[in-house]
């Protein structure tokens, strides 16, 4: 098998995304990667990161593959859970205190201590059947209570509705927004939505 068809394999098997990483480890060289680009049969995404072109953009699973640590939260965690139809200006993710990210312009980033981060984190599949990190409409609950000022008075009202028509994992709600220190508020917002 030469190096195009060891290319074409990376392609089929990855869902039409091609990584350095992936290639480098299949012993095919980066020359391959760029002519490739060239040719326009790929395209660059961000560094070390390609696209097939028959493939449409996943933003979420490409996003996420350029940085791995990054999880989907507050109103992309709702559009990823589909229970927001609004059109993310920008991708909300949070990541731990001291991650810097090279380009801001759209991403939305939150910070939380390393102990906070994995909390309530599920994978999901994006519409075009990628997986990604997200978190839970449980934490995702706890922490649009705990951050209400930051978050759109809109998307804050329309979930707190929507919440009450949603299957949710009670224990979850609670063992997160305990361990956040969010119970308080929480209780209290549970108590108004139950009204």
């Amino acid at each position: 098998m030469n190096y195009n068809e060891k290319l074409e394999k990376v392609i089929e098997e990855c869902n039409g995304v091609v990584t350095t990483k992936e290639c480098n480890k299949r012993n095919i060289p980066n020359s391959i990667i760029s002519r490739a680009a060239k040719k326009g049969r790929i395209e660059k995404y961000s560094e070390g990161i390609y696209v097939a072109e028959e493939i449409p953009m996943d933003p979420h699973f490409l996003f996420q593959l350029r940085f791995p640590r990054s999880i989907f939260s507050y109103e992309s965690a709702l559009q990823l859970h589909g229970v927001s139809e609004r059109f993310e200006k920008a991708l909300e993710v949070t990541v731990n205190t001291g991650y810097k990210f090279n380009d801001t312009k759209k991403i939305f980033p939150h910070y939380v201590k390393d102990e906070y981060l994995e909390l309530g984190v599920e994978e999901i599949k994006t519409s075009q059947g990628n997986k990604v990190r997200v978190y839970s409409l449980e934490r995702t609950f706890c922490d649009m209570v705990a951050n209400r000022n930051k978050v759109d008075a809109e998307t804050f009202v329309k979930f707190m509705i929507t919440f009450q028509g949603i299957k949710i994992n009670y224990s979850q709600l609670n063992s997160i927004a305990k361990k956040m220190g969010v119970i308080n508020k929480v209780v209290d917002v549970m108590g108004i939505i139950r009204e």
